[in-house]
């Protein structure tokens, strides 16, 4: 176990102020202004001004324009219900997820959005000699990968263009859709058919197709695919896995009491 010591001297200070601010904050739900703030936490009102206003910017704190006071933002209720999804969704789709690996004898994976990437949560092995070198909690930008395009191609028309629009659109490779147009007409195309594609567009060498899974509320709250190198998965082998994964994900949505398509 590691010393107090050695804990201190990897701490980041700014890092560390911020979060003590955050869990001040979260001891008055009704607000505080940053006068009274400063001085709970011993530190110049100056500096918790920065801090205050750069999370205000990302959502993570709010100021009532009468009061001036601040209190934590709505983008933590977010997070926390991310975390909350990702634990029903994983200990429920798991299961599903070794039976759709054992059909396609292909890699599976299960990830959640976070920010502009979905995040693994889970993966299944294939059996064969070739793996996947993915990890769980490994980061995927949403607009290149067949788990982020599927949840994107199930928001609202209006939401998913707002989020594309929002997005960096990297060139990973050369197939990389980092045009905003072929982007969402590909969206549209997997909104349609119901499942998505990444035609090597994330990695060089793997292709791979998912599926959202939706809430109660028929939102995409997370998504599965089916990896594999593009030697193995063609893309005439993909569009027929496609169709699988989007049973399985319509599997995982009805136990998480999902809306239906």
């Amino acid at each position: 176990m590691a010393s107090s010591t050695s804990r201190n001297t990897s701490q980041i200070k700014s890092v560390v102020r911020t979060l003590t601010l955050i869990e001040a904050l979260s001891a008055h739900p009704g607000g505080v202004k940053i006068t009274a703030l400063a001085a709970e936490l011993s530190l110049p009102k100056s500096s918790v001004f920065r801090m205050l206003h750069t999370l205000l910017e990302f959502g993570y704190v709010r100021q009532d324009p009468t009061t001036e006071r601040y209190a934590l933002g709505p983008r933590f209720l977010h997070l926390a219900a991310s975390v909350e999804h990702a634990s029903d969704v994983r200990s429920l789709a798991h299961p599903l997820l070794v039976e759709l690996s054992e059909r396609t004898t292909e890699t599976v994976h299960l990830a959640v959005p976070v920010g502009t990437h979905m995040v693994y949560i889970d993966k299944i092995d294939s059996p064969r000699a070739v793996v996947m070198a993915s990890r769980i909690g490994e980061q995927l930008p949403l607009h290149c990968c067949a788990l982020g395009k599927a949840y994107l191609s199930l928001l609202p028309l209006d939401e998913r263009r707002a989020v594309v629009d929002s997005l960096p659109l990297e060139r990973r490779t050369a197939r990389t859709l980092a045009d905003r147009d072929a982007l969402l007409d590909d969206l549209e195309t997997c909104a349609r058919r119901g499942f998505a594609i990444d035609n090597v567009e994330n990695e060089e060498g793997v292709r791979c197709v998912g599926a959202a899974i939706r809430d109660e509320r028929g939102r995409p709250i997370a998504a599965l695919s089916v990896s594999a190198p593009a030697s193995r998965l063609s893309l005439s082998a993909a569009r027929k896995a496609g169709p699988h994964c989007a049973e399985t994900a319509a599997r995982v949505s009805r136990e998480l009491g999902g809306a239906p398509a």
